[in-house]
């Protein structure tokens, strides 16, 4: 089934980028699925390992839908199934094929949670559960999706909706993320008061690697204990020249594109060329479709939100990405920018829906897709602020 999906959404993106007419911006080379058209000879090769690694088939879903977890070492049994269920509902946000939530999802999602709830014995004197993980705010993270995801499902499948108020309360009793006494995303929710400065990773911003927790992403405070976290860790291992491209690195990596900090994003990209530039790192994927393309799919309200360049680096001024699915199943074609004209893209949805579109975090405009309609956006890449915003569709 997920090989039908996947040659469906292939075959919309040709027919609607075969029917288009050319787009402002950037013309996308005929072979390559990633351009940077910069000059630099750098990005020339992260684009040549990026589109080598995507036609090898090493596309996000097959990395990360493993037992490896690269982003992540250590974790036990319970919180990798956590993270597992939490990959694949997000499948689902990419397919919204309602099937595979329930047959192939849901039943895993539910093991998973019943494994969590039996681990949830104690709580501490304001009311929270005390977790034994070794780095609890991991365990926190992962729960928070699992849980969240799960009252989702149910929702919209209606099922089991009687074990819907009891995931709520646990939901509503799980530690809440911390700020350290050195202003960092703390780690240890339960011990240290601050976090250890000679750390090569970031586990505890597990929030960050894959989707966006709207915990952290809405709370300016979090945000910025993120990115003093990042800074630190980054500061660190560059003190004692570790540049090597390791779970401490996708870790640094994908939170930067998720805070919005594509420069340092771009930075670990430079530092660690010597490891990605003649070796498959699947990690490379992920990361540089984050510092391209954001999305989330609210099952709530009907609505996709996407964020084009949020994390794309000052130096990346010009490229386009020919492909590329969005949750919400939405295939997004022939994108492509040019910091001195225009952003172009082109979308088209399995269904009828509402889309919230950012440019690098700045809202463009809301607009409503017709299921199997192209529908072309264009728009100035960065209007000034003192001029009316120039946008067309189609």
């Amino acid at each position: 089934m997920k090989q039908i999906i996947y040659i469906f959404s292939l075959l919309m993106c040709l027919a609607t980028a075969s029917a288009a007419t050319s787009g402002a911006g950037t013309m996308l080379d005929d072979s390559a699925v990633l351009t940077l058209s910069t000059g630099n000879k750098t990005d020339g090769r992260i684009a040549v390992r990026f589109n080598n690694l995507y036609n090898k088939g090493y596309d996000s879903e097959k990395y990360l839908m493993t037992n490896e977890f690269s982003a992540l070492p250590k974790l036990s049994e319970l919180v990798k199934s956590e993270i597992k269920a939490s990959l694949l509902f997000d499948r689902y946000l990419f397919t919204l094929n309602a099937d595979y939530l329930q047959n192939e999802a849901l039943p895993y999602m539910i093991k998973a949670a019943d494994d969590l709830e039996a681990t949830l014995n104690e709580k501490d004197d304001f009311g929270f559960y005390i977790l034994s993980n070794n780095d609890p705010t991991i365990e926190v993270a992962a729960a928070n999706f699992l849980l969240h995801d799960l009252v989702a499902t149910c929702n919209i499948l209606q099922m089991y909706q009687e074990r819907v108020p009891r995931w709520m309360e646990i939901l509503s009793a799980l530690p809440p993320y911390r700020i350290d006494v050195n202003d960092e995303f703390r780690r240890n929710l339960f011990g240290e008061t601050a976090n250890d400065k000679k750390s090569i990773d970031v586990p505890q911003l597990l929030g960050l690697f894959y989707r966006n927790d709207p915990i952290i992403t809405r709370n300016l405070d979090l945000r910025e204990a993120c990115r003093t976290s990042i800074t630190n860790c980054v500061d660190y291992r560059k003190s004692i020249g570790h540049n090597t491209f390791d779970e401490g690195f996708i870790q640094l990596a994908l939170s930067s594109a998720a805070i919005g900090d594509g420069e340092t994003a771009y930075k670990l990209l430079l530092d660690s060329e010597q490891h990605w530039r003649n070796k498959d790192y699947a990690a490379l994927l992920p990361i540089i479709r984050k510092m391209l393309v954001q999305s989330s799919y609210s099952p709530e309200t009907d609505k996709c939100y996407l964020n084009l360049l949020p994390a794309a680096p000052s130096v990346w001024t010009k490229g386009g990405l020919r492909y590329s699915e969005i949750r919400g199943g939405i295939v997004m074609s022939d994108f492509s920018w040019d910091n001195e004209k225009e952003v172009s893209t082109i979308l088209m949805s399995r269904m009828d829906i509402t889309v919230d579109i950012y440019i690098r975090g700045r809202f463009l405009k809301s607009i409503d897709l017709k299921a199997g309609a192209p529908h072309r956006i264009i728009a100035r890449h960065r209007p000034a602020r003192n001029e009316p915003e120039n946008n067309t569709e189609e």
